[in-house]
């Protein structure tokens, strides 16, 4: 992607595994982390890892304008 010319700011992963996220465990926790990723109103992808521990985590992808990478 970055040889394509996407920007860093622009691609989002999300490690829910890692120690700082192991707590999110609803799609209103992982929004919250979503959003304090975004600060700009630019096209982002997003990649989250372990995102299975998110239970209804789909709820997020029917709610967002932007398109979610699993």
């Amino acid at each position: 992607m970055k040889e394509k010319g996407v920007s860093d700011n622009d691609i989002i992963y999300i490690e829910l595994d890692k120690k700082e996220f192991k707590d999110i465990g609803t799609p209103k926790k992982l929004e919250k982390v979503i959003d304090g990723f975004v600060n700009d109103k630019a096209f982002k992808y997003l990649f989250i890892d372990e995102v299975q521990n998110v239970k209804n985590f789909e709820m997020l992808t029917k709610k967002r304008e932007t398109i979610l990478y699993f």
